[in-house]
């Protein structure tokens, strides 16, 4: 009997090995570790660049139960590990045997960036014209302290691109309808994680008819629905456009500038993040906090960000 357990334990460990051998799947099993022990070295990270106790306290409780005698820590990864291989397998195998004007429509990252970017630079570029229309002067409403571009705008681009793929074969008013549901409710994620995490708000829609909590009003969802009207009917000229920007060269510069974005978004929460403690009140404990309160004081803040503004404002 313990013989076959040993042989059986034995043929399991080969078994694994040769799974495991080749350099692509070392490599997403280190990811793989990486991921789960995330909160472990994101939270001792934390808590060096900006002294917030918290994040020790959690990194060591994470630590604690991954290093557990009872924690089956990489049985899990290799299990993780080689369930996304076989998945990876298998659409590569399903990738295969469907047509290539199928394929052509997949959703890539290449082409949910390259829409990101464009949408977010547009998206101010069209407020701005927006606002020399209505109040006669210009207006830069971006969300980013380096770069002329609002996010917000960007992931409503790639949302209504999402829905125009996934949803081509409903009726157009389907797709109006649910491109406008989602729109409205990045809207009121991120205006709700603005109150909550930040206590501020990015813009105010109280005077607006039906609107809740000044976040999302009747009025603008009227206007995502508009905008996914024409991203709609746009779409079939936006995915042939798209098919000249998945070569090698684009690819390229989209890991370039994919890496400078994190960076200036990193840079960007940060800052904010600091600008709202300063507010309520919380000194500088660490050399960055220090470094962002010379770099990026409340007036600067506030001349970048014209219409962001505290709840306890008046």
């Amino acid at each position: 009997m313990i013989a076959k357990i040993k042989d059986k334990f034995i043929r399991f460990c080969r078994w694994i090995w040769q799974e495991c051998k080749d350099i692509k799947t070392f490599l997403l099993f280190l990811l793989v570790v990486t991921v789960l022990y995330a909160p472990v070295w994101g939270g001792y990270l934390l808590h060096m660049l900006s002294g917030w106790k918290w994040a020790s306290i959690m990194s060591s409780a994470c630590l604690m139960f991954w290093a557990g005698p009872f924690t089956p820590f990489f049985p899990i990864c290799i299990g993780i590990t080689l369930s996304i291989k076989r998945w990876g397998e298998c659409c590569t195998k399903h990738h295969d045997t469907v047509s290539a004007p199928k394929s052509e429509k997949a959703i890539t990252y290449t082409k949910i960036f390259w829409l990101f970017l464009v949408g977010s630079v547009a998206g101010v570029i069209i407020e701005g014209l927006f606002c020399l229309i209505t109040k006669g002067h210009w207006e830069t409403h971006v969300v980013s302290v380096l770069a002329p571009y609002n996010i917000l705008y960007g992931l409503g681009v790639v949302l209504f691109y999402i829905g125009s793929v996934k949803f081509q074969n409903k009726p157009l008013i389907v797709q109006i309808i649910i491109m406008t549901v989602f729109a409205t409710a990045l809207e009121l994620i991120c205006g709700l994680l603005l109150w909550h995490v930040l206590g501020m708000r990015a813009w105010d829609y109280s005077n607006k008819f039906l609107n809740y909590k000044g976040i999302i009003c009747l009025g603008f969802s009227v206007a995502w629905g508009f905008a996914a009207f024409v991203f709609s009917k746009l779409s079939p000229h936006i995915q042939m456009l798209l098919k000249h920007c998945t070569g090698k060269p684009w690819k390229i510069v989209c890991t370039v500038l994919s890496l400078v974005i994190a960076l200036d978004l990193c840079m960007t929460g940060t800052s904010i993040f600091r600008w709202s403690e300063r507010h309520y009140g919380i000194q500088a404990q660490t050399r960055i906090q220090r470094e962002l309160d010379a770099k990026a004081p409340d007036d600067w803040m506030q001349k970048r960000f014209m219409d962001w503004r505290f709840l306890d404002a008046k």
